[in-house]
């Protein structure tokens, strides 16, 4: 299941960023391709020698073997010296210096074997196969062999001669033996056998001696090849393809850097973005209940991001009337009729969502009232575009018995709205009053579900207050902004404040719900919107009178 939840993330990842990865693909590509230089083609040719003794040989010495092996390193480094060199250069008449030559070639002895290769590159491929050729005779040169050639030439070819010779006294007397050994097999006296016997042996010792000097003269022909000997294996082979650099290959490894670069850093951003993005962070990460989410809410003004501006059948309306079913189905014991919503930090929707979670809970048919205790930075009275003459502070800062008069109605049937009133200088100690704890209760006597707009936790203590009068509290979270230490810290206050935090709204989402989105569409596409879910009888109020 990790690995399937692993996958998933990877591939929202790719999702989410793929106009980066193709950006930096094609990026990295074209400059690939541009900066590959305009370079002749380069051609490489390689020639094989043998050092020491070809493995042909009969009479084969493991001990020249290894000797060979060492000697081969040392041609190897003798290669791509100056003398070697600078004998090439003037063979073939090239007119750059060895210096020169000598970064244009590779000497290297194959590993465990007798074979030592030569590889030279050049913008021509004849040039290249002239250069490993030469270094190879210039090394054949250098080498025992040549010089043994030059000064045993004659004695060589006086020992091939004696062998001849003696191959041929050597079958010429195993024929005789063979007839004296047939002649004796026929009747002859005591005499002549003797006599037959006779040349038979002497004949015997003839061929032996005689062979065990053709030995002796090949044994000298054969060793005559030292460890340190060199022979050509194989000539210069040229390279069919040429060596350049491929403008599309070069293309395709800036590509694929490119790619890698991306990658990279869209790991580095998630990596360093601790905001949270989905409900699932806000249920596994924050361990927090989701009522619901709500996906951003366009409009120039602030009343135009109200639902009573929004098509009843659209998508934001729906996911407000799925959280009001929410709170309805976790209050079923312990109805909750009066509910703070409040965020961690500042302008994360948390009006905006207190205003319209209300529209959404009158249009249910409840009577809801919705309190703005923000006493610094108010904004219900925006949102409805009511006049702050008279308000909550003004209520808690008079002899009034009477809620009523503060009450605004609104377009929407059973909403009302108490704004905040008159900035008071000491909005903490007002919100910590006993005359807003009586406020809060007869409140909840008059109205079937009261909505408290708080300020921000984190910003100041006046949350903290009012959480532990209400029934319960929900926490908005703004998607990819809110961060997940802020959202951590917020709900330990709340908590060590004794308040019941019931659950947390994910706001200005990007999550879709394909299967209802699809049916939205299909049905607003036949003049019809997602059927309405049966508006719920109002609750039985009591009502008792204001201690106002």
């Amino acid at each position: 299941m990790n690995e399937g939840m692993d996958l998933r993330q990877y591939l929202a990842l790719g999702k989410k960023w793929w106009w980066l990865l193709i950006i930096c693909l094609a990026v990295g590509g074209v400059i690939g391709f541009i900066s590959t230089p305009e370079v002749e083609p380069t051609y490489q040719a390689t020639t094989t020698l043998v050092v020491g003794a070809p493995i042909q040989t009969a009479n084969f010495d493991t001990a020249d073997l290894r000797n060979s092996l060492q000697v081969a390193k040392t041609y190897a480094n003798m290669a791509q010296r100056q003398p070697i060199l600078q004998g090439v250069i003037d063979t073939l008449n090239l007119d750059y210096s060895w210096q020169d030559l000598a970064n244009s070639i590779t000497v290297v002895s194959v590993p465990d074997t007798q074979l030592l290769e030569i590889s030279a590159t050049s913008t021509s491929a004849q040039e290249a196969k002239a250069i490993a050729n030469e270094i190879a005779n210039q090394l054949i040169a250098l080498s025992p062999s040549a010089l043994q050639e030059q000064e045993n030439a004659e004695s060589h070819q006086f020992v091939q001669q004696r062998l001849a010779d003696l191959q041929g006294k050597i079958e010429a007397g195993q024929e005789r033996l063979n007839a004296l050994e047939t002649t004796m097999q026929g009747s002859l006296s005591a005499d002549e056998l003797q006599e037959l016997q006779t040349e038979i042996t002497n004949l015997e010792s003839l061929v032996a001696d005689w062979e065990n000097n053709y030995t002796q003269l090949f044994i000298f022909l054969e060793t005559d090849k030292a460890p340190n000997n060199l022979t050509l294996f194989e000539s210069a082979q040229v390279n069919a393809q040429s060596t350049a650099a491929s403008p599309t290959r070069n293309a395709m490894l800036g590509g694929v850097v490119g790619l890698l670069l991306a990658m990279g850093l869209i790991f580095l951003v998630e990596y360093m973005d601790d905001t949270i993005k989905s409900t699932t962070d806000l249920t596994h990460t924050l361990e927090l209940t989701s009522l619901g989410r709500v996906d951003k809410i366009d409009g120039k003004s602030p009343y135009e991001r109200l639902l009573i501006d929004q098509n009843p059948f659209s998508p934001i309306s729906e996911e407000y009337r799925i959280i009001r079913s929410n709170l309805q189905f976790m209050s079923i014991d312990h109805p909750l009729k009066s509910i703070l919503i409040t965020s961690a930090s500042p302008a994360e929707g948390k009006s905006i969502t207190a205003a319209n979670l209300g529209i959404v809970m009158a249009q249910a048919g409840f009577k809801t009232v919705i309190v703005d205790t923000d006493l610094r930075r108010p904004f219900q009275h925006t949102l409805f575009q009511i006049d702050t003459a008279a308000g909550l502070t003004d209520l808690l800062s008079s002899a009034a018995t009477n809620i009523d008069p503060y009450l605004n109605a609104t377009p929407v049937h059973n909403l009302y709205v108490m704004t905040s009133g008159t900035i008071p200088p000491n909005p903490s100690e007002l919100l910590g009053s006993q005359r807003m704890a009586d406020f809060v209760d007869a409140l909840r006597d008059m109205a079937d579900i009261v909505i408290y707009d708080s300020p921000p936790v984190l910003a100041v203590a006046d949350a903290l207050v009012l959480a532990n009068q209400v029934d319960g509290v929900a926490l908005v979270v703004q998607a990819k902004k809110t961060r997940l230490e802020a959202a951590q810290h917020a709900l330990t206050t709340l908590y060590q404040g004794g308040a019941n935090i019931i659950g947390g709204i994910l706001n200005r989402s990007n999550e879709k719900s394909a299967g209802y989105y699809e049916y939205y569409h299909h049905n607003s596409a036949n003049g019809h919107g997602p059927s309405q879910p049966p508006i719920p009888t109002e609750p039985q109020r009591h009502h008792h009178k204001s201690p106002f």
